[in-house]
């Protein structure tokens, strides 16, 4: 979800991630909830480890919030890194 002010529920309501050589990606899907959150969904990247994007939103397509998100993505193997064992009995 992203939290702000001034959300619309358009037709055009979009949300794009931006890399750090100046391309970018939407999203395959926005949910507006309220004025103040949508739901971006993230689409499918390949990730060499974890990586910081930047996120932004557009009530229209074409004019993009001026306040820039970051984005911690972390792959599901790193989550798993962590070594996650019961308190009692076998693995």
């Amino acid at each position: 979800s992203v939290y702000g002010i001034g959300f619309a529920n358009t037709a055009r309501l979009a949300c794009r991630m931006l890399d750090n050589v100046g391309g970018f990606t939407l999203s395959p899907s926005v949910r507006f909830i309220s004025q103040n959150q949508v739901q971006c969904a993230l689409p499918v990247l390949e990730l060499p480890g974890s990586v910081d994007v930047r996120l932004q939103v557009s009530n229209d397509g074409a004019r993009w919030s001026s306040e820039v998100f970051n984005v911690y993505l972390v792959p599901a193997m790193e989550l798993r890194r962590g070594g996650v064992r019961p308190r009692e009995g076998g693995v």
